[in-house]
């Protein structure tokens, strides 16, 4: 019986699956992948529907500037007539407003007309002129004396409404004064501020505005300001209604969406020009995801154009995510009863053989060793997915079990990327972001660049060659500009170079020139030979999402190249690309910098990070962590111990970590900047009263532009951002090798 039941007997693989240890174990695992499955689609999709508002933003955007030029054109065929024939009459003006057609064609014009300036001498003549012309009561309003006139001579069509504006003096209101001004100063069309059109009545009251173009007596715009004036003749005009102006337009009818147009980039109700949909009162909040701002300059008037989402969109991915999580549930637990269930019978077996061989006690023996294992394996803590990713690297040991880690570590990485893009445009579009301009040395910037993406290009197996004439003013001089953005536009043209140049060598090539005695003129241009621009992406390239067609396969939001196209505008300069004759592509930017003071030979570069390599020569590896949060502050001691740390204390506030620097002798202190009680700013403040030698090291999750030099000036001797990678431990622990 017994050799009957050890012929039986399952394999030393299926008993693995023969216990409710494992059948648990599955559980937890497949559970987690399931959690992750859901949180990667919650988040595609959250990012879908941001795309999708961000698109109608632009949509909308698009078009009221397209409407608004549109418009302009018209107005411009209007000088064009003045310029063919200066003395264009009353007769041949309503000709041409007829033949356009301006109440079918060009809703929202309330009139087009043609207004002269009029000398106080000249103001009695010509009202009896005009009279003269069949309008005995002509006059020019408002008849207070004044020193300057204007009078509105043409205006189509000659209807009821605008039978009341015949005459008006707009030059009197100091709205329309301003934008006439501008346009006859400066040749080129003029909005308003808003008005109250003279031709509005008691009903249907609309804000308005004008669009004034200048026509001169040169028939071309003369270039100085005195010639300007001296061959002006008048304005060609449109009034517009704002409602009558706005309708049709993309996004006026739309149920999901409402908009609203301010002629400032203040958003008041003082500002507020036109609302698609004045009875769903929404409070402008610029950080909810409801709500987007977008600024426009419409004939040199600044214009904001906000754009709220007024109920939930329909789609047919606003519910995959809970679909993934329902289906991945009923997979786990239907995958649990039945690793259970076999378990169950086996056990029954068990419980017979258990009495009749020795050789079950070594099976369970072995059981026990193999489950303490996968205990250990899964208790690993699951705060911060990147944190624990790179803590199981070692401990696997299948290639399958580091080919789902390594999925997982990529999907991780994509995310954390993705994140980081969309936060940097945001702040540009929006305008958030603040130059931390300082002198530094621009080949050292450039080596700190090759160094950074040096390893994406070893991974490729690409060289990257930098051309640099040591002749150029750069190598002689410092250069005053921020360099941290300086350096992010040449990563991501370095990147894109080495991800799309389909394996060849990237070739950075600088050159400078003195432009006076206080600028640098500096171009660089990096080039690949990979197969270049696609023509029908060429006038795309730099909008935020635009994709290499020839390259979907290759990973990424499409929205490097859009930054660094605004970083560079940030900064003062431009960005643009051209195909080579032979293959591949050149992106060069050109920046114009503050020149600095000489660069001295033997100066070292960076005070700091020489007083940190002359302590890092200590071999002391005692750590101070002040971490307020629990989780992170095990796995990040875990990571320290793991990486070569003696002792790593723990702090759980500010407090806590001015007390145990006191009580010990510390290498390195790692100080989380948000804590309660005490922070880690007033921590370092109140350490470095006695310490000045200690490195103490900032630990953020809220790294921002500029956040380098503010840490440095408060005494900090480098920062870290979260989540900590190992490169961003083994960068700690090499202050104190």
């Amino acid at each position: 019986m017994i050799d009957d039941l050890e012929a039986k007997r399952p394999s030393t693989i299926l008993k693995v699956f023969h216990n409710p240890y494992t059948a648990w174990i599955i559980l937890a695992l497949s559970l987690i992948i399931t959690g992750l499955a859901w949180y990667i689609s919650s988040n595609i999709t959250e990012n879908r529907k941001s795309d999708r508002f961000d698109f109608r933003v632009s949509e909308i955007s698009t078009a009221i500037k397209d409407r608004m030029d549109v418009y302009e054109q018209v107005l411009r065929c209007g000088v064009g007539v003045f310029d063919m024939n200066p003395n264009v009459t009353r007769s041949e003006w309503h000709d041409f407003i007829k033949s356009i057609d301006i109440n079918t064609n060009w809703p929202g014009i309330q009139g087009i007309g043609y207004s002269i300036p009029v000398l106080q001498s000249e103001k009695r003549t010509h009202i009896k002129s005009i009279q003269a012309e069949g309008f005995p009561d002509y006059t020019m309003r408002p008849e207070t004396e004044r020193d300057e006139y204007t009078a509105i001579i043409y205006l189509e069509p000659f209807d009821w409404r605008n039978k009341r504006a015949f005459g008006y003096d707009m030059w009197s209101n100091e709205m329309r004064r301003a934008a006439m001004t501008r346009a006859r100063d400066s040749g080129v069309a003029a909005t308003s501020g808003i008005i109250t059109l003279v031709q509005e009545t008691e009903t249907d009251i609309q804000k308005g505005f004008l669009i004034y173009l200048p026509v001169y007596k040169t028939q071309k715009t003369p270039i100085t300001l005195i010639e300007k004036r001296k061959g002006f003749s008048g304005w060609v005009y449109g009034a517009f209604r704002a409602g009558d102006l706005m309708k049709g337009i993309v996004g006026s009818q739309d149920a999901h969406y409402k908009f609203e147009i301010y002629d400032s980039m203040e958003t008041t109700q003082n500002t507020l020009l036109f609302d698609s949909n004045p009875e769903h009162s929404i409070e402008i909040n610029p950080g909810s995801k409801k709500s987007k701002t977008s600024n426009l300059t419409i004939q040199g008037r600044p214009w904001t154009v906000v754009v709220h989402q007024i109920d939930k969109l329909a789609t047919h991915t606003i519910n995959l995510p809970n679909v993934v999580l329902l289906l991945g549930l009923i997979v786990d637990f239907l995958l649990f009863y039945v690793i259970y269930s076999i378990y169950t019978l086996q056990n029954r077996a068990m419980v017979i053989a258990k009495e009749m061989t020795i050789k079950y006690e070594t099976a369970d023996r072995l059981k026990s060793t193999f489950l303490s294992n996968m205990s250990h394996e899964i208790r690993t803590p699951m705060n911060g997915i990147v944190g624990a990713i790179h803590i199981l690297e070692d401990e696997l040991e299948t290639p399958e079990q580091k080919q789902w880690l390594q999925l997982q570590e990529k999907c991780t990485n994509h995310l954390l990327n993705l994140v980081n893009s969309v936060i940097d445009l945001s702040k540009i579009e929006s305008d958030t972001n603040e130059l931390v301009k300082k002198p530094f040395n621009l080949n050292s910037a450039m080596q700190l660049t090759l160094d950074i993406t040096q390893q994406e290009a070893f991974k490729k197996n690409v060289s990257i060659i930098i051309q640099d004439d040591n002749c150029d003013p750069h190598n002689h001089y410092l250069v005053l500009q921020d360099e941290n953005r300086f350096r992010q536009i040449l990563i991501n043209l370095i990147s894109n170079a080495i991800k799309y140049g389909e394996g060849s060598d990237v070739i950075v090539a600088s050159s400078s020139t003195i432009n006076d005695d206080n600028h640098i003129e500096v171009k660089i241009s990096v080039s690949d030979s990979g197969s270049g621009i696609p023509e029908e992406l060429k006038e795309s390239l730099f909008d935020p999402f635009s994709r290499n067609i020839n390259h979907q396969q290759i990973e990424g939001a499409g929205l490097g190249l859009s930054i660094s196209a605004k970083l560079a505008h940030l900064l003062g300069g431009e960005i643009w690309f051209e195909n080579n004759q032979d293959k591949g592509v050149t992106f060069s930017v050109r920046f114009v910098f503050d020149k600095g003071e000489k660069i001295q030979k033997d100066e070292p570069l960076d005070q700091n990070i020489s007083n940190i390599n002359t302590i890092a020569s200590q071999q002391r590896k005692n750590i101070l962590l002040a971490e307020d949060n629990t989780d992170s502050a095990i796995l990040t001691k875990a990571i320290l111990l793991k990486k070569g740390a003696i002792v790593v204390d723990v702090a759980k506030n500010g407090l806590e970590a001015i007390a145990l620097n006191k009580k010990n002798t510390y290498d390195l202190i790692l100080m989380d900047i948000n804590m309660p009680e005490v922070s880690g700013e007033e921590a370092l403040l109140k350490i470095r009263e006695t310490e000045t030698n200690v490195i103490i090291i900032a630990l953020t999750a809220n790294a921002m532009a500029g956040d380098e030099q503010k840490f440095l000036g408060l005494g900090f001797n480098h920062y870290i951002s979260k989540p900590m990678s190992l490169k961003s431990v083994d960068k700690i622990l090499s202050f104190i090798k």
